[in-house]
């Protein structure tokens, strides 16, 4: 029968695709950072950018100050922007995960508890910053 050989490839080429968009799906872009608009927001030379798996305190309220000093160590530096499954919000801010110095900011600003783990989307970084949130509240951080 021909019809296995078929079927084997579409069940394989299903998955293959279905991988590729659930994993490896990974836009990257380098920017410079020119603000720190908050404690999860930057604004970069290719616009305002939200980071990814993180909500850090408004203005006013505890800790917003920490957050925002965390991010100046990025302050006019060159940073890789990191796509996933989302591009921009409700508010036209890109959605993105942030590497500077070999480094997941998103992660990094967890780890110091600046911020709280949320999220939308689940995506291959999620689990790095559920761990990242946990480790901040196993050290009382």
């Amino acid at each position: 029968m021909r019809l296995k050989p078929i079927i084997a490839l579409l069940v394989i080429l299903s998955f293959i695709l279905y991988y590729n968009l659930t994993e490896n799906t990974i836009k990257t872009q380098q920017t410079k950072v020119i603000r720190i608009v908050d404690g999860d927001t930057i604004e970069t030379d290719l616009g305002k950018v939200r980071l990814l798996g993180v909500n850090t305190p408004e203005k006013n309220q505890y800790y917003h100050d920490e957050a925002m000093e965390f991010l100046k160590l990025i302050l006019g530096k060159q940073v890789e922007l990191i796509m996933t499954i989302e591009d921009k919000d409700m508010y036209n801010r890109y959605l993105r995960y942030i590497s500077y110095d070999g480094k997941l900011i998103n992660e990094e600003i967890l780890k110091n508890g600046y911020a709280h783990f949320y999220t939308y989307n689940e995506d291959k970084f999620t689990e790095i910053l559920r761990k990242a949130e946990a480790e901040a509240r196993n050290k009382e951080i």
